[in-house]
């Protein structure tokens, strides 16, 4: 849907008229919207009963055919838990809302070529228990985040784009505050505290991504990220339950590559299948003292993971039912982390955790810009560690919710 739109203040009408660039100015409007209801199953017991709701606002503006400003208003409230949801600590919240705000400024000097710059702020609120207000959680989060990025479209042949770009954001817990800051009266005999917002960080982060065409019927991709973590107000831990001057700084690599493949293509259907393989490294400085046991377990943190992940879709070449149906697996090896039986006893092996989870979708175009959808969510994980009074190692969860997507 396109507009053009005439500006009625002098200024910017002068503005407009004075600069080849802004000589057009389009506007691109843009909306998105889910509503779905559905239900979450935790170790098979029905745990809540919810909606999700997302609105995307997107008024890209474009000023002449090499420059355009994309700004973003998205709005997102979860009733539903994510299958992924249970986190450190054994944590699942209840309900949960963010609101993101960005500004994207594109510019293609050729058609090869474009650069953006880009700028966001988001805000999350989450409760953990039914009655809890808004904006009083203590996971609360605001996320800030500015970057830039070059990308190159078909630079050779085989070679469908290539991009790469650097960014810095920093994410602040602003209602998380560590025990021995909020007592600090009783931990007198503490010559260092492990700081106040200890959950607050900054990222420095540098990352890449292309697609290729290896044939018609047969596509690649690859994806490349280093992200640099810095912890401003978390010290660490040192063998003998003391905290140390320095602070926690973390380091995590991905990396990742995909196949997409059509199988098969008539008049009547569209069938394709695809797999993504991806490698995580996660290395921390900060290292863990258990008080109870007189345990120290130095780069608790630390660990690898691989994850496979097939798919397969059908596409009805006519409007028609379209469905996705995916597997991932994953294997995460902490390279430090000792098992513990139920009592919480230490052992000598190493700690790994088995991460499956089946997702499959429908979705039916019911107009141009109206369709329903449906969706079912499957996890079960599997670990050698047997103590869970703190952390879940080992459960089960699955959701499934439907509803209606508009977009225009």
């Amino acid at each position: 849907m396109h507009k053009s739109v005439k500006s009625c203040f002098l200024p910017l009408s002068f503005l407009f008229l004075a600069s080849p660039v802004f000589a057009k100015v389009e506007l691109v409007p843009l909306v998105n919207a889910n509503v779905v209801g559905g239900q979450y199953f935790f170790e098979s017991e029905p745990a809540s009963l919810g909606a999700n709701v997302s609105v995307d606002a997107i008024p890209s503006i474009k000023f002449g055919d090499k420059l355009s400003l994309i700004p973003l208003v998205s709005f997102n409230y979860y009733g539903i838990k994510d299958v992924t949801e249970l986190i450190g600590g054994g944590t699942l919240f209840q309900e949960r809302q963010d609101l993101l705000g960005l500004a994207k400024l594109s510019f293609s000097p050729s058609e090869k070529l474009r650069l953006k710059a880009d700028g966001s702020i988001k805000i999350e609120r989450l409760k953990e228990a039914e009655g809890e207000i808004w904006g009083e959680g203590l996971f609360d989060y605001t996320k800030w985040q500015v970057g830039g990025e070059g990308e190159l479209v078909a630079p050779v042949k085989t070679l469908e784009s290539i991009r790469g770009g650097y960014k810095y954001y920093g994410i602040s817990f602003n209602n998380y505050e560590s025990l021995v800051a909020k007592y600090g009266d009783e931990f007198e005999e503490l010559q260092q505290t492990p700081g106040a917002r200890v959950l607050d960080y900054n990222v420095n982060e540098v990352f890449s991504d292309g697609s290729f065409t290896l044939s018609d019927r047969l596509l690649a991709s690859y994806n490349f990220s280093l992200s640099m973590k810095g912890f401003p107000d978390q010290y660490l831990v040192d063998e003998a339950g003391s905290y140390t001057t320095d602070k926690r700084d973390d380091t995590a690599t991905v990396y990742s590559g995909g196949l997409l493949g059509l199988l098969k293509e008539t008049q009547k259907l569209k069938l394709t299948c695809g797999a993504n393989v991806r490698l995580n490294t996660y290395n921390s400085t900060q290292n863990h003292y258990d008080v109870g046991r007189h345990k120290y377990i130095q780069d608790y943190y630390d660990y690898s993971e691989i994850r496979l992940a097939p798919t397969i879709g059908i596409y009805p070449q006519k409007p028609s039912v379209n469905v996705n149906i995916s597997y991932s697996f994953a294997k995460r090896d902490y390279s430090a982390r000792l098992v513990q039986d139920v009592d919480g006893n230490y052992g000598i092996d190493k700690i790994y955790i088995l991460t499956n989870i089946v997702t499959g979708s429908v979705s039916y175009p019911v107009t141009k810009t109206v369709s329903l959808r449906a969706q079912i969510n499957y996890l079960f994980k599997i670990s050698n560690m047997k103590y869970e009074a703190v952390y879940r190692y080992n459960y089960t969860s699955m959701n499934c919710f439907g509803g209606v997507v508009l977009e225009f």
